[in-house]
């Protein structure tokens, strides 16, 4: 009997993402995220390196749920 070859172990999901990508995972525009971060509203926890923002996907879960049970969520654009 042949062996298969070992599965590849599974990949693990980013503990961060860039603001595109974040955009996209909650449902916003990045130019949306821009505009929270300068008004400290919006997801948080995020990160500045190299001049670029990036945000913790489990920040960006809790804010979509959030978000999904408050009255007061900001608007989409």
């Amino acid at each position: 009997a042949s062996e298969r070859p070992p599965e590849p172990p599974p990949r693990r999901r980013a503990e961060y993402v860039n603001t595109k990508d974040a955009a996209e995972y909650i449902g916003f525009r990045p130019n949306t995220l821009r505009v929270w971060r300068m008004k400290g509203t919006g997801p948080k926890g995020w990160l500045r390196v190299y001049g670029r923002a990036y945000y913790p996907v489990k920040a960006l879960d809790q804010f979509f749920l959030d978000a999904a049970s408050n009255s007061k969520i900001p608007h989409r654009n």
